[in-house]
């Protein structure tokens, strides 16, 4: 098949979906994209330190950002010589104990959202109640 018919497939398709959610009456959850860097040549930066993601790791050489702070962080790394590690996914927070999710889970998590107009309260799991009790992601 062509990519460009399969392309032009799954833009309709995705109009189509945003045309559902919008008839039923549901706001569409929009998606967030972060950034894993691993450094090679310099050590974190303060800066990075302060506008990592809160909840997800945090080490001397690896870090969660923004995709655009991610970005630069590996520029700076490669100025230095070095060759920093890069990987990106999907995030998104439970609405009921603010846990962050990564890939798939985010994904999951994005169509439960859009699913009903309760679907932002639904739990993200066994744990979300004792979770959001505590506030161990807040």
């Amino acid at each position: 098949m062509d990519p460009r018919i399969a392309l032009r497939r799954q833009r309709a398709r995705r109009r189509e979906i945003r045309t559902d959610i919008a008839r039923a009456g549901r706001k569409e959850a929009q998606r967030r994209w972060i950034a894993r860097v691993d450094l090679d040549a310099i050590p974190m930066p303060a800066w990075a330190a302060e506008r990592r993601i809160p909840g997800l790791t945090f080490t001397e050489s690896a870090v969660w950002l923004r995709r655009r702070d991610a970005k630069f962080l590996c520029r700076l790394d490669r100025a230095a010589g070095g060759s920093p590690g890069y990987a990106e996914t999907e995030m998104r927070r439970c609405g009921v104990c603010h846990r962050p999710l990564l890939g798939e889970d985010a994904v999951y998590r994005r169509r439960l959202d859009e699913s009903a107009v309760t679907g932002r309260m639904k739990s993200c799991g066994s744990e979300c109640a004792e979770a959001s009790k505590d506030g161990r992601w807040r």
